[in-house]
């Protein structure tokens, strides 16, 4: 069975790796909009950085959600909900582009909450290594949040596509 594919522009795959660079030794991120193709595959039209107020730290970050919330509002808005909310996506400096602990907990946590409106998100990772950044993207597939610290997330991997 093919994984699903993700398909990114070049230019937004860019800007990844620039906000990557600029937050350099700390975590950065935000959230992505796009479509879900009649394939299944994943298109990527939109990125939104962590914003103004977000606090950054070596090993989490935390958004700047009033600005978040406002662009999404925006976007989807302007395109009359033909692009909307995907996933959210952030950078692991120092450290491999897999999922933490803390990254399944935050994915399940946005399955479950029905103001997502996004039942299979999508969390993208730029890491460090095995090579200055590399990306991980996953969809949620199943999962369920019991008190903490404990879930259960299932997700699968996606083909990341570049393209111009």
């Amino acid at each position: 069975m093919n994984k699903a594919k993700l398909w990114i522009p070049e230019k937004l795959y860019q800007t990844l790796i620039s906000e990557a660079d600029d937050s350099e030794p700390f975590e950065t991120g935000g959230v992505f909009m796009g479509y879900c193709a009649k394939d299944g595959d994943i298109v990527i039209t939109d990125l939104i950085g962590a914003g103004e107020s977000a606090i950054h730290k070596k090993t989490r970050f935390t958004p700047d959600q009033d600005y978040q919330l406002e662009e999404i509002k925006r976007i989807y808005n302007e395109t009359k909900g033909d692009i909307t909310y995907l996933g959210d996506w952030h950078t692991h400096p120092e450290s491999n582009p897999g999922l933490s602990y803390l990254d399944k907990r935050t994915l399940t946590k946005i399955a479950c909450a029905p103001e997502s409106k996004n039942r299979n998100p999508i969390m993208m990772i730029l890491g460090q290594y095995p090579e200055k950044w590399t990306l991980n993207a996953v969809r949620f597939v199943s999962g369920k949040l019991f008190l903490w610290p404990f879930i259960r997330c299932q997700y699968e991997e996606l083909d990341i596509v570049k393209y111009d």
